[in-house]
């Protein structure tokens, strides 16, 4: 990658602008950000206690909390990548030897390590 900055700037924006009507986005002011100094100063780091809430509320089905629109959905007995991720976070989530914890970027990422 050649301009990494610039790259990590437009991901930014992009991010920005679909999250921006979400209650998270409205929390933190997400229509006046424009740079990364912009969103640094507006969103505190964050841990999973503190985001628990939301991630609850989008686990009951609410939509436009972290991200946008509905994060649960129907599945499609056809999306055996989503099969098969289900299953991998299942077989993790019941490892005891294993901590894992979601971060809310884009649709989710998940963290795991082994203890």
């Amino acid at each position: 990658m050649e301009h990494p900055h610039e790259a990590q700037s437009a991901v930014l924006k992009e991010l920005i602008q679909s999250t921006k009507h979400t209650e998270w986005g409205r929390n933190h002011d997400f229509k006046s950000v424009k740079t990364q100094a912009d969103f640094a100063e507006r969103v505190p780091i964050q841990d999973y206690e503190s985001l628990k809430p939301y991630i609850e509320r989008m686990m009951l089905g609410e939509s436009d909390v972290l991200w946008s629109g509905k994060v649960l959905e129907e599945l499609n007995p056809k999306d055996t990548s989503t099969i098969v991720l289900l299953e991998y976070n299942q077989m993790v989530n019941n490892d005891t030897r294993v901590e894992t914890i979601l971060l809310p970027i884009r649709d989710g990422l998940t963290v795991s390590r082994v203890l």
